[in-house]
């Protein structure tokens, strides 16, 4: 084709195109309107977030750092498992109950939703963002979708809490497991000294041991059970969830434009190209 002809179809292109433009823009808009119209008869959904900051619990004050007991750092990743788990997701599934705005129809369907979250590792209602370095150190994002904006803020703030607890919780396996131990040799000591007797005034050097031994046990529990006050986690509320104004989804206005602009597109290409092989 020479270039007088490929001009001669460019130019027959755009005079099909002005010819159409009225009509190109009036299916666009009724593109976009119907669009509109579709979209804003959908139920609105909102979000409600709270910030969660995850850092180590070391203070200023080293009197502070000999007695509270910590939490080990959360390594990347951690604290967006923990979400998805029984110890969260399945507590904030037991605690629906709570939230009064819910009604018993959407209060079982979103327990089921949870449980299936909780299932398959991920889900839709409750999520997390952000990311902590090596040490623990970050600041994370929670987020609750639904369809009521108080209920969003509800399931984000008992979803903060149920996270903290779990957290907390972490720091007291050694201080239990502890505990537990000193139970079971305190339990042995009982049996070994009710086996030397009745108490004497001179009792046996035997006996003196075990009931030496029994009072430290005594002590030691007692500062353990002390120290489970103490307990920190490395999660800190920073901000809890306030209830959105403003609905995530639909966007009827953003997808009419979008809609639109794409159809006009798309029917300006189909005249152009219908015009270059039209030769009559």
């Amino acid at each position: 084709m020479t270039p007088a002809s490929e001009d001669l179809d460019l130019t027959r292109s755009f005079g099909a195109l002005r010819r159409s433009a009225w009509l190109l823009i009036l299916l666009a808009a009724l593109a976009g309107a119907a669009t509109y119209f579709v979209f804003r008869e959908q139920t609105p959904l909102y979000r409600a977030e709270t910030m969660i900051l995850s850092a180590g619990s070391q203070t200023g004050n080293q009197r502070v750092n000999d007695t509270l007991v910590s939490a080990p750092p959360l390594p990347p990743g951690a604290i967006k498992g923990a979400l998805n788990s029984e110890n969260v997701q399945g507590v904030v599934r037991d605690r629906l109950n709570e939230i009064p705005e819910l009604k018993p129809g959407e209060r079982a369907q979103l327990a089921a939703d949870l449980t299936q979250a909780i299932s398959t590792g991920k889900g839709e209602t409750l999520t997390i963002a952000g990311q902590s370095d090596l040490y623990g150190n970050g600041t994370f994002m929670l987020s609750a979708l639904h369809e009521n904006p108080r209920v969003a803020a509800k399931l984000a703030n008992l979803a903060g809490n149920a996270l903290l607890a779990w957290d907390t919780q972490r720091g007291l396996v050694k201080v239990t497991a502890a505990a537990d131990v000193l139970r079971l040799q305190l339990t042995d000591i009982e049996r070994r000294i009710a086996q030397t007797g009745a108490d004497t005034r001179t009792p046996s050097s035997l006996r003196q041991t075990l009931l030496t031994q029994r009072s430290d046990r005594l002590d030691a529990l007692n500062r353990l059970l002390a120290l489970e006050k103490a307990v920190v986690g490395s999660l800190t509320v920073v901000a809890p969830a306030a209830v959105p104004s403003r609905p995530i989804a639909p966007k009827p206005t953003r997808n009419a434009v979008l809609v639109g602009a794409f159809v006009l597109v798309l029917l300006s290409a189909g005249v152009m190209v219908r015009a270059s092989l039209n030769r009559r």
